[in-house]
């Protein structure tokens, strides 16, 4: 049996995760990317739509459209800003509330799902390794030197 890399574990661990947990979000009606505003809007909710760009790692074009598809879901919805009338402020809705709640029951089975088989001390050196991987990705994103194609 071939031998590994990390890249190959991390990238098949990353795109099977994706494919359960998106199938989980459409089974309760959420499409990409709603589920991540709707996580973001819970603990800053009346944001503007540049914060929710910014914070979700998403394209303002694009959550132009997740937001206004939102909004005819009712799941969202927005309030010009009292500051400045130019501005929206984007709220969850009674609805988006509703789905938060299940958002966080469909992470929580993935999460067990996924960890099902490993004693909590291995889920703690999992969860330890993981964050020290990040770490050292964050402190090394300019090792890849351009030079090396030419």
């Amino acid at each position: 049996m071939e031998q590994r890399g990390f890249f190959q574990v991390f990238r098949r661990l990353r795109e099977t995760h994706r494919q359960v947990i998106h199938e989980q979000f459409r089974a309760i009606g959420l499409s990409r990317g709603q589920p991540k505003i709707i996580e973001y809007l819970e603990d800053h909710d009346g944001c503007i739509q540049k914060e929710l760009a910014d914070n979700c790692q998403v394209r303002a074009s694009t959550v132009t459209n997740i937001l206004a598809t939102m909004e005819n879901q009712g799941l969202i919805f927005r309030q010009a800003s009292a500051d400045d009338r130019r501005i929206s402020n984007v709220f969850l809705s009674e609805k988006g509330w509703e789905m938060a709640k299940k958002i966080k029951v469909v992470n929580q089975n993935t999460d067990s799902l996924a960890l099902n088989g490993l004693s909590l001390p291995e889920q703690k050196t999992l969860m330890a390794l993981m964050e020290k991987v990040t770490i050292n990705l964050k402190k090394g994103g300019g090792l890849y030197d351009k030079s090396d194609q030419e």
